[in-house]
């Protein structure tokens, strides 16, 4: 299979660039446009992409849609970051200092309550609008 996956933009810096803004559901109708009808299918569990392929093809297409098609409740991931900090919500600042506690050789039962303060935090859901993002999606790490 060839997988393309198109992820809408997502503002994570705080600045909201609308005209910036293509809806995947725009991109779709462009490649059944251009190839025709789009087949949904399961592809890969547990992701928040959605999933489609040409009739007898093995083209898929993945629409990751945060914006026009919210999957917050459906997200599971946490983030970690290159510089070591974990991240339960794209859409939060809160960011858990892992790397420190490694590098100072800390147990696995101190890392284990690390990671069981950003599930925690994630089983809050994603923070009210408007979002205080201070970091671009490169700095994440996405």
């Amino acid at each position: 299979y060839v997988i393309l996956r198109f992820i809408e933009y997502m503002p994570t810096n705080g600045l909201e660039q609308n005209d910036w803004y293509f809806s995947n559901s725009r991109v779709k109708e462009i490649i059944e446009r251009k190839w025709g009808r789009l087949e949904s299918i399961s592809f890969f569990a547990g992701s928040v992409a959605r999933y489609y392929k040409i009739d007898d093809t093995k083209v898929v297409f993945g629409f990751i849609s945060p914006i026009s098609q919210p999957f917050c409740h459906q997200c599971n991931r946490l983030r970690l970051t290159a510089i070591g900090k974990l991240k339960p919500c794209l859409a939060s600042n809160l960011e858990i200092d892992i790397r420190k506690p490694l590098r100072e050789k800390a147990g696995d039962h101190e890392i284990e309550i690390l990671f069981d303060l950003a599930m925690k935090e994630k089983l809050k859901g994603r923070p009210e609008p408007p979002y205080q993002r201070n970091k671009y999606m490169f700095q994440i790490g996405g």
